[in-house]
């Protein structure tokens, strides 16, 4: 198997010869994963501080960074609390726009959920209301990516599958309003008549 690029900033110590997506020419959006250390909002500056200290001055022991980041092919960055802030920031406004742009309709949000009755669950900051209207939010925007994708299927031919009397799902998954009378277990073409809250009605 040959490396074709890595998806980083820069090349990998553990690869170095392969060619990050920048140098082969691509400018798009970069999806990574990553990790942080964040506190209650709130917690005091010194607090903050010391914290963000003690973990530079941890990760950057050379043992330790070998055998816990370039082993393991991480990159630590190590940026300051306010450099963080600002990339969350700029994170949500971009992972936006590549759902927006890629069409897609459902994204699973990972939320924060303290197991209940522990002294985390006492202590979340985040008021069940709050997130009550963040759930919606998503789900609303969720909704309104799916009406969008089912609209631009009206008067297009598709495969369905069948897979109860009356519904069936296309190969993206877009649920359709069949016949009755299709078959269930069975692939049948269709064309797309109109949309309501339940699915892409088929003609």
């Amino acid at each position: 198997m040959n490396g074709l690029a890595v998806d980083s900033a820069g090349r990998s110590p553990l690869f170095p010869d392969i060619p990050t997506l920048a140098e082969l020419g691509y400018r798009g959006n970069l999806t990574r994963v990553y990790f942080g250390l964040v506190a209650p909002a709130g917690t005091p500056k010194p607090i903050i501080d010391k914290i963000h200290d003690d973990v530079v001055r941890v990760a950057n022991d050379p043992v330790f960074r070998k055998k816990q980041f370039t082993d393991r092919a991480l990159e630590p960055i190590l940026n300051t609390p306010e450099e963080f802030a600002r990339f969350l920031v700029a994170d949500r406004i971009v992972s936006k726009r590549v759902v927006d742009e890629a069409g897609l309709t459902k994204v699973h949000v990972f939320p924060y959920s303290p197991r209940p009755g522990t002294g985390t669950a006492a202590d979340d900051p985040v008021a069940p209301q709050v997130k009550k209207e963040r759930g919606a939010r998503l789900r609303e925007a969720s909704h309104e990516a799916c009406l969008a994708h089912w609209r631009s299927k009206l008067g297009r031919a598709d495969v369905v599958l069948v897979d109860r009397p009356g519904r069936g799902y296309g190969d993206d998954y877009s649920p359709w309003l069949v016949p009755e009378t299709a078959p269930v277990g069975e692939l049948v073409r269709v064309r797309g008549a109109a949309v309501s809250e339940e699915g892409i009605l088929a003609a």
